[in-house]
């Protein structure tokens, strides 16, 4: 009689896997061209990302890595609400380092919106600040709100968004 032949199953990568392993290779990738602003493409990078967000750009590598070594210790599919709520947590730092350079005198609000957020571009260049991005949300709000009011409510939205990301992180 013959025998029968035993095909062995290859274990496939799950969809997790290849996201865990995608993140780390962006995290890393973004680590070093920021942090070392080496070559054409990290200096570029280091331009763009540093007058988007400011001083954030450092931040977010770090971010990344953490999302991927959080969704390989509990092998949940939670990517997408991740990286929004890492994505929240960028933004409102950086409005939060905006209201700052506004109430220094760095940012002046009696311009156009235009002009400030290009002027928020080159001084986020030079790793400083909240970037373009913060001022977007920034100068609307200090204009709404006297400044000291603005800065404690972007404050308080800050501060209560990470203690909520913390809760719901860990309980």
């Amino acid at each position: 009689m013959a025998k029968k032949r035993r095909y062995k199953k290859r274990k496939t990568a799950s969809k997790v896997d290849v996201a865990v392993i995608a993140l780390i290779v962006i995290s890393v990738l973004f680590a070093v061209l920021i942090y070392t602003k080496s070559g054409i493409i990290g200096t570029k990078l280091n331009e763009i990302c540093g007058g988007m967000f400011g001083i954030i750009q450092y931040v977010l590598p770090i971010g990344i890595f953490a999302i991927a070594i959080k969704m390989a210790c509990d092998g949940k599919d939670e990517l997408k609400s991740k990286i929004i709520q890492y994505l929240i947590l960028i933004v409102s730092l950086s409005v939060l380092f905006s209201l700052f350079q506004i109430a220094g005198g760095e940012l002046q609000t009696n311009k156009e919106l235009s002009e400030v957020v290009q002027d928020a571009y080159s001084i986020g260049t030079q790793s400083r600040g909240g970037g373009a991005i913060g001022a977007v949300a920034a100068v609307p709000l200090t204009n709404l709100l006297r400044r000291s009011r603005s800065n404690y409510s972007m404050y308080w939205c800050c501060s209560s968004f990470n203690s909520f990301h913390i809760w719901n992180q860990y309980v």
